[in-house]
């Protein structure tokens, strides 16, 4: 029996939220039926690489789109849905989506995915970013055959009123279920004080997750006498002035960077509270982990609704200041109760189904 081939297109494999959702299809998505080929930007070794090559799966890494080398990057994709014969193209670029869809049009391939992982704020852009926002999202709406989304805001963000399927950002839910010996483990590793309520964020540090808040967040807990700690999981282009920031500001001894790290899931079980104080996101992979977690989560009022899971998961707004999130960081309550989301729609083992359901065109 052929197997589908199917071309994802995405910047890069780096640890990420759209990142880990494809990584996670690449570990349960049937072999036997489905052949997957990336086709990244940089051409770095990123995270994910070693692990999808052993997975049987393959790469391309063919420069990153711009108005200089339109043709060139399209002429890059033309050749690889010929050499690879492919049946599925799906991506996953938000914007710059418009031009390997339309190459996949004008190449007859049977199914074009528009996948939106992300609710972008594009207000007060410049009038020629405008312009190009709006005739990108005419032309993906165009081109694509399907349009898939991870929430309802990123779907209307780059569908509009267009018709599009949600397939929820998905995880291993057993993975990231709460350790009691994880967390006095790492919380130890740490040098944290059993009184310390450890604060936590999984993500880029970039301009959208709103560090800034984060450590205006800490400088009022600070002023107040409450005893937290912030932990930033992974890294990013403004680490440093983040760093140099928090330094400023005196709270050098009140965050731990933590980096990148290739098995985050332990990490939750020691902190005490979750936040995404984010300017915008789809549904956030971290969000789902970090509730598979049972950790008390507090998102800003930007995120996507359904990105709760849990009754204690909590949503406001960044203008209504620190002094508001302040007030809902507390101690976890243990012993925890145990959360199980396994049979929920964020769960692989379920989501797999419809994934492969969609590069069949059955969905």
């Amino acid at each position: 029996m052929k197997k589908n081939n199917v071309l994802l297109i995405i910047g890069g494999m780096n640890r990420g939220g759209s990142e880990t959702y494809l990584i996670n299809i690449a570990r349960r998505i049937d072999k036997s039926k489905f052949n997957l080929i990336f086709v990244c930007h940089d051409n770095i070794v990123y995270d994910y690489e070693q692990e999808i090559i052993s997975l049987g799966f393959s790469m391309y890494k063919i420069g990153a789109l711009n108005i200089r080398n339109i043709l060139s990057y399209a002429n890059k994709i033309r050749e690889i849905i010929k050499k690879e014969n492919i049946d599925v193209v799906e991506t996953h670029t938000y914007l710059s989506s418009f031009l390997p869809l339309g190459v996949a049009k004008i190449m007859q391939v049977p199914l074009r995915i528009a996948h939106s992982h992300t609710a972008k704020n594009e207000a007060n852009q410049q009038i020629s970013r405008r312009i190009y926002i709006i005739i990108s999202k005419y032309l993906i709406n165009i081109f694509s055959n399907i349009k898939v989304s991870c929430g309802n805001q990123a779907g209307l963000s780059l569908f509009g009123n267009n018709y599009y399927t949600i397939i929820p950002n998905s995880i291993n839910t057993d993975t990231f279920r709460f350790s009691e010996q994880n967390r006095k483990d790492i919380r130890k590793k740490l040098g944290l004080d059993k009184n310390t309520i450890l604060v936590g964020n999984v993500g880029r540090i970039e301009k959208v997750k709103n560090h800034n808040f984060m450590l205006e967040l800490l400088q009022y807990s600070k002023s107040i006498g409450k005893d937290i700690k912030l932990l930033l999981v992974g890294d990013g282009v403004l680490r440093e002035s983040v760093y140099i920031q928090a330094k400023n500001m005196k709270l050098q001894n009140n965050i731990i960077f933590y980096g990148k790290s290739d098995n985050v899931a332990p990490l939750y079980s020691a902190m005490d509270v979750f936040i995404m104080p984010s300017f915008w996101e789809g549904v956030p992979v971290a969000a789902i982990e970090a509730q598979a977690n049972g950790l008390k989560c507090i998102f800003s009022d930007r995120i996507d609704r359904s990105t709760k899971l849990l009754t204690s998961t909590k949503f406001i707004s960044i203008d209504a200041g620190p002094e508001c999130w302040v007030e809902l960081i507390a101690p976890r309550v243990l012993p925890q109760k145990d959360i199980n989301l396994k049979e929920s729609n964020h769960d692989i083992n379920i989501t797999i189904h419809s994934v492969e359901r969609l590069y069949t065109g059955q969905l």
